[in-house]
């Protein structure tokens, strides 16, 4: 062809330019991981430690794990799943994020997570970060 017919014709995005991120590389992944704050054990908030490494296993967004209750740590067929879900007061970003996600045998046997389950029902909470109040934007803030 001579001439190009899609010469000056643009697509229309279908995200806002706030919604592109940047994915986290193995180097930002190892900064994040090998911190001060990781090496030390020295968070001083649960969602601090907690957040990081429940989006690097289950690849969850940040407001799905601040809001998630107790309730939604389940066992299916021997298998503990995070159930995320738009129960009560949470939030989903589409219908399509509503799913059940495997909890890593590391996030169960190494670091205890369903321990910390637990552990917080003992305490009448129903929460997993109570610590966390909901704001505009949801819990993850």
């Amino acid at each position: 062809m001579a001439t190009n017919p899609a010469k000056n014709m643009k697509l229309k995005l279908k995200k806002r330019s706030d919604e592109n991120r940047e994915i986290f590389d193995k180097n930002d992944l190892f900064k994040i991981f090998n911190s001060e704050q990781y090496q030390q054990d020295s968070f001083t908030k649960a969602y601090q430690f907690w957040c990081p490494v429940i989006a690097l296993y289950t690849g969850a967004r940040v407001n799905e794990i601040a809001q998630l209750y107790l309730s939604d740590f389940q066992k299916y067929d021997d298998q503990w799943c995070l159930n995320i879900n738009s129960d009560g007061d949470k939030r989903i970003k589409n219908l399509a994020s509503k799913r059940l996600i495997p909890l890593y045998p590391f996030l169960v046997d190494d670091l205890g997570i369903i321990k910390r389950v637990e552990k917080l029902k003992s305490q009448k909470k129903k929460r997993f970060f109570p610590e966390l109040s909901k704001g505009r934007d949801g819990y993850g803030k």
